[in-house]
Formats: structure tokens, C-alpha cells, sequence
């Protein structure tokens, strides 16, 4: 669970609601993988959407999130965020999670285990250790990502490099192979206002919920045959 210290509150103008508490930091109690979930909703006084990103720690409140039937707010993607205990590999690792299978316990066990499968490499972590036996149980798919599946492997590495100049030359090679290689046209579109991007220049778009944008726009053009501006 995320947990913090009543020191930490933070006393701000900008909260509409007067229910809502702004706190300074949160720290995650043990050392586990949690989900960082973009989220979209209506706004009641404008009527308009928005979003906000949520963090979960608790895989029966995700299932609660996911399972909820709301026309007020949906969710967009989420992302897995693992510590090495579960990556294997780095110490932390942020994954776009495409799907969460739940596998029936053990008879001699009250938990349930998942396997994650993300957009990265390895492809899939699991929650618990395989033993060769948990694995091969009937499950049930608990979340699956619909909407980035023409993401392809290893493209959230790119999203959340350090570098930020890898994900910019990233970019610039993707504009330049959807002008068939035309170095020019590559480079002005990467720096020109695009309208289905927000009305904002793709090279700008470096941040890695930005730059996931980018990438998944980048292959809906390239199953058309129109470079929108």
C-alpha cells in the first residue's frame, strides 16, 4: 500500500473540492509491483474530459477499477511498474501492461497468482515464482490492452529511456521512414503542429506518455496512406 505523514499535507488554492488532500510525497510500504493507470473523466461543472493517473498497489482494487461500469470515466492505459524481485533485471522497471492473467489457487492456498504479459522485454513477468505447477492451472484474463496493440515489442524501452535523445532520434527516424525515407519531409513534420496530436509538434512529445502517443499515431499512418498535419 502507498502510505504518507500527516507533515507532508499540503495546504494549496488550486483544489476544487474540498474533499481532496494534496500531499507533498507517498511511500509504497513493501517492496512490490504496483500500476500506474492513466485515467479519463468527465469533469462535472465543464462537462469536458480530462484526465488524471491514478496508482494502485492492490490487485483487487485494479480488478475493482477495471470491472467498474461507468459512462463518467474510463480507463485509457495502464502501465505495470516492477522492482527486480519481479523484472529480474533492472531495479525498477515501467512496462505497458497488455494484459493481467489470474490463475486459480492452490486448494492449500487462500492467494492467487498472475502472469503479466507487457510491452517490453522479457514479454511477461508473474507474481510468483514459477513452480511448474501454478502456471498450468485454468485462468482468466483479468485486464487485457485493446487499444496499444500496434505498439511493437520493446517500444516501452524506448518510452522510458533516461535519454530523452534517444526517444527524440526515435521520432525523427519514424517521420523520415513515413515519408518514404524523404529526410526533409521527415524532419518538418516531426517539428510541425499536428492536429491529432493535440495541436503539438511530435518532437516535443518526448515524455513517455507523450512519446507512446506519438508511436501509436505514427502506426495508424502508416495503415493509411495520408500524413495528416
Amino acid at each position: 500500500m502507498f502510505e504518507t505523514h500527516e507533515e507532508a499535507i499540503i495546504q494549496s488554492f488550486f483544489c476544487s473540492d474540498p474533499g481532496l488532500l494534496e500531499w507533498r510525497f507517498v511511500t509504497q510500504r513493501f517492496n512490490r509491483e504496483w500500476f500506474y493507470i492513466s485515467q479519463h473523466y468527465i469533469e462535472v461543472d465543464t462537462q469536458c474530459v480530462a484526465k488524471r493517473m491514478l496508482l494502485i498497489d492492490d490487485i483487487n482494487e485494479f480488478k475493482a477499477l477495471v470491472n467498474a461500469k461507468s459512462v463518467d470515466s474510463w480507463v485509457d492505459q495502464v502501465f505495470l511498474v516492477t522492482p527486480k524481485s519481479i523484472n529480474g533485471i533492472r531495479p525498477w522497471s515501467v512496462d505497458l501492461l497488455l494484459e493481467i492473467r489470474e490463475y486459480e489457487p492452490d486448494p492449500n492456498f487462500l492467494n492467487r497468482n498472475y502472469i503479466y504479459m507487457v510491452d517490453g522485454f522479457p514479454p511477461h513477468f508473474q507474481s510468483t515464482e514459477l513452480d511448474g505447477d501454478w502456471e498450468n492451472l485454468e485462468f482468466e484474463i483479468l485486464y487485457r490492452n485493446t487499444k496499444y496493440h500496434q505498439l511493437e515489442p520493446s517500444q516501452t524501452h524506448w518510452a522510458f529511456s533516461e535519454d530523452q535523445t534517444a526517444r527524440i532520434e526515435k521520432i525523427i527516424l519514424a517521420g523520415i521512414e513515413l515519408f518514404d525515407g524523404n529526410y526533409l519531409e521527415g524532419v518538418k513534420w516531426a517539428t510541425t503542429k499536428v492536429n491529432d496530436l493535440g495541436n503539438r509538434c511530435p518532437l516535443e512529445m518526448v515524455d513517455p506518455e507523450g512519446f507512446c502517443q506519438v508511436v501509436g499515431f505514427i502506426e495508424r499512418l502508416k495503415l493509411g496512406s495520408d500524413k495528416k498535419v
